[in-house]
């Protein structure tokens, strides 16, 4: 970073691509920029200054940088940022005429944190991503005047390693339940494979994968077992990209006999309801008034069943000719409450 002195030309290499520009040239963006003080940690508090983020269209569109500058302005906190797309371009980020509400816009340091993985040993020479790219890199939060939209962008600052092809990738799919989790599906995007490592069933959009860069998990044939949270992780040479997502499958319940037989008065009529194929249950049998619980039964897969008996005295619940019983069941799961 010496050669910039103390202002930064930003390169900007991710970010949520929405609307194409149509200019070179874009508003300047006002931002504060936040820092921990002392040695950081949670309570530590931050440190917040004004900075200013001119962003053009044009990798060669930044004129001399220290004329555009405002003699005011410190020039630790101008940003000069190349955004090809334009997303930081739209309207919604920009003060609208006559309003004196203003966007809200946060840049942050940022350290990317390399991994050693095997299926994405092949991106970089090292064996590593993402490459630290001997340089700084930036995170910049945009939040409309609305509030009803954010953009997050990831920005490194030149001089960095050699760029590599975008299409250079990897990723991987994991699963995570009440503290345990397994990987569920990888993907080597620079040998266009799947690791060897992969969960029967789960596979791919290759079609969406090829034509779009669309790597969504397939699962053939979702069962309650595969309730729990999943994790994609996306590794670039330069970065590492990661979303969750939590997937619920309610279990299935059965009552019989359905509907109640003819019953004659004095006589005692056994219902039966079943739940099986649930996740999250604590293992314990507690009474039901004049019925019962089974204990929890664990099926290969991991989930479990239960069954309930209820005697019903029909000359007490004055059933007559027949009636209605409803099964309710209250899973208890990791932390999602009732099912």
């Amino acid at each position: 970073m010496t050669e910039f002195s103390t202002i930064y030309k930003l390169s900007l290499v991710a970010v949520f691509c929405l609307v194409q520009a149509c200019s070179s040239s874009c508003p300047v963006l006002e931002c504060w920029f936040v820092h921990e003080k002392g040695r950081g940690g949670l309570t530590s508090g931050g440190n917040q200054e004004k900075t200013l983020l001119y962003i053009s269209t044009d990798e060669h569109g930044h004129p001399a940088e220290s004329q555009r500058a405002p003699s005011d302005a410190n020039p630790d906190r101008v940003f000069f940022i190349t955004d090809p797309a334009g997303t930081l371009c739209q309207p919604p980020l920009n003060r609208p005429s006559g309003s004196a509400k203003k966007p809200q816009c946060e840049i942050n340091p940022f350290l990317p944190h390399p991994s050693d993985l095997k299926w994405v040993a092949a991106l970089t020479e090292s064996t590593l991503s993402p490459l630290y790219l001997q340089a700084d890199w930036f995170t910049t939060s945009h939040q409309d005047s609305k509030q009803q939209r954010t953009i997050s962008s990831i920005m490194r600052a030149p001089p960095g390693a050699k760029e590599h092809n975008g299409q250079t990738w990897g990723t991987e799919w994991r699963y995570q339940f009440r503290g345990d989790g397994r990987l569920v599906l990888a993907y080597d995007g620079k040998m266009d494979r799947v690791a060897d490592i992969q969960e029967e069933g789960a596979t791919l959009d290759f079609e969406g994968l090829h034509e779009k860069g669309n790597a969504s998990l397939i699962l053939q044939e979702a069962e309650v077992r595969h309730s729990g949270m999943y994790i994609c992780t996306v590794y670039l040479p330069y970065l590492v990209a990661q979303v969750r997502w939590s997937l619920r499958l309610t279990p299935t319940l059965s009552i019989y006999p359905s509907p109640l037989p003819l019953t004659v008065p004095g006589q005692t009529l056994i219902v039966q309801c079943e739940a099986w194929e649930f996740k999250g249950t604590d293992g314990k049998s507690r009474p039901l008034g004049s019925g019962s619980v089974t204990g929890h039964r664990q099926a290969w897969d991991g989930t479990f069943s239960q069954s309930s008996r209820l005697e019903l005295d029909t000359t007490n619940l004055d059933l007559g000719r027949g009636g209605e019983v409803t099964c309710v069941a209250f899973i208890l799961e990791a932390h999602d409450g009732p099912a």
